[in-house]
């Protein structure tokens, strides 16, 4: 699979056993249409030219494509449908089904693809049918050299909290890894995240979720990830609704990529 680790190594700038990495998230139109922040995509697209990385919706990339004419940042779209993530209209049954092809994706320029396995959905058949089409896309994928970021986000997130929640995290992880994702998305959990880095053999990168109530806030996020052992952050509205972009990108690199505190990364800001 050389085109597989050409493509992974290049998200992470080369070296993929040590380097940390930003993914800018801005494909939140796909499910919950437009959002304060992205209603034009030109401004923050600019100001995420330094993320490692840039997600994007497949029909955004053609009308801001010279956006990825450089190597960097790298395009990652995504692939799958899940009504999990049609929070407007409060959807939970996990529903998901596949849009686009890989081949296509590929097409169209990304490096990565993505998509949500929905597990624990409440339904034997719909959890059966979700794994049988992340099946389908691993076979491609593999076909093709194309790296797989599988989404651990489960549809019952906001009812579950404590052990509970972190144990569902934990196990969806490392199912995904075991059914073939290159690396994964996800939430961080507690201080025991470090259980579930060292137990899946794939880089692990947390979600930011919610906008948080101060910016420090998503800097404190990602100081605690990386402590645990996560790879990096893939933030969409902790970066996008945030008071200057660019100045969060910059401040997430320090903790992210530089190891500081925090607090150290906020005069950033």
């Amino acid at each position: 699979m050389t085109g597989k680790e050409i493509r992974l190594n290049r998200l992470f700038n080369g070296d993929l056993e040590k380097e940390n990495i930003i993914i800018s998230a801005i494909d939140h139109g796909m499910f919950q249409g437009v959002q304060p922040g992205l209603e034009k995509m030109g401004p923050i697209l600019e100001s995420s030219q330094t993320a490692d990385a840039i997600l994007l919706g497949p029909g955004m990339i053609e009308h801001n494509r010279t956006y990825f004419y450089k190597a960097k940042p790298t395009l990652i779209t995504r692939l799958g449908f899940t009504s999990a993530y049609c929070f407007p209209w409060d959807y939970h049954s996990g529903v998901t089904r596949r849009m686009f092809s890989p081949s296509y994706l590929q097409a169209l320029g990304a490096d990565v693809i993505v998509t949500s396995l929905q597990l624990k959905t409440g339904s034997e058949q719909i959890d059966a049918d979700n794994a049988s089409l992340w099946g389908e896309v691993v076979e491609e994928k593999e076909r093709l050299g194309m790296p797989l970021m599988g989404e651990f986000h489960p549809a019952v997130y906001e009812d579950v909290e404590g052990d509970e929640w972190h144990d569902l995290i934990k196990r969806g992880c490392r199912i995904l890894a075991e059914l073939g994702a290159d690396l994964i998305k996800t939430f961080y959990t507690d201080e025991r995240f470090g259980e579930i880095t060292q137990s899946v053999p794939v880089p692990i990168v947390v979600l930011g979720s919610k906008k948080l109530p101060e910016e420090i806030d998503a800097l404190r996020l990602a100081e605690h990830a990386v402590a645990g052992g996560a790879r990096g952050v893939a933030i969409g509205r902790n970066i996008f609704q945030a008071k200057d972009p660019g100045k969060m990108i910059h401040a997430l690199r320090a903790v992210v990529k530089d190891k500081k505190s925090a607090g150290e990364s906020s005069t950033l800001l």
